[in-house]
């Protein structure tokens, strides 16, 4: 066997082990940018003004809620690389699914939790679990996407000590949202957050 060829054996090796590693513990694979160009599947809402140099998005988990009824977000994985933005945008779609749900304990990553400072919602979320986001202990501002219908679990965001803001994308205070954006907060949504609903 030449030289030449073992190389290229090894390279081949070496490739086809990146691939296999990069499809295992994700169900979705989100790789988004800020201008919602997306090297996968997915896409942010388009009521989002962020800058352009933020990656933020790795490796999401999530379950088909079957035909029609979207996905729901379970888990988020940083990959090798890993996270070291402080800015988390949570997708809209992945594929063709809506992202309609955020289950409980979204971010268990002690890493992750640690770094999230800004905390992004498209409208086409209508249910944040209880314990979604609780106890981000850098967390200051969440935005929701106007125009959605959202529900936000029990102790959701419980322990946000630093959270003091919760907008919508055109600035204004969640809490006194009209019109086509509407919230049905449990009442201990918030509780021990440095926001109060």
């Amino acid at each position: 066997m030449t030289k030449r060829m073992k190389i290229a054996i090894i390279l081949m090796s070496v490739i086809l082990c990146a691939a296999l590693a990069s499809g295992i513990g994700a169900t979705a694979a989100i790789w988004t940018d800020a201008g919602g160009e997306t090297g996968n599947q997915s896409t942010v809402g388009t009521g989002f003004q962020v800058n352009d140099w933020n990656v933020w998005a790795k490796y999401f988990t999530g379950v088909d809620n079957g035909d029609n009824n979207g996905l729901s977000l379970t888990g988020f994985h940083a990959d090798g690389a890993g996270f070291n933005d402080h800015t988390m945008i949570i997708p809209k779609q992945v594929g063709e699914k809506d992202v309609v749900r955020i289950g409980s304990g979204l971010f268990a990553d002690v890493t992750v939790k640690e770094m999230i400072e800004v905390l992004y919602i498209p409208s086409s979320v209508t249910e944040i679990a209880e314990s979604a986001f609780s106890a981000l202990p850098n967390l200051r501002q969440v935005v929701f996407e106007a125009e959605g219908n959202y529900s936000i679990g029990a102790y959701a965001f419980a322990g946000c000590a630093k959270l003091t803001e919760v907008v919508l994308s055109d600035g204004t205070d969640a809490k006194g949202a009209s019109g086509s954006t509407t919230f049905v907060v449990d009442k201990n949504a918030f509780i021990a957050a440095g926001y109060t609903w």
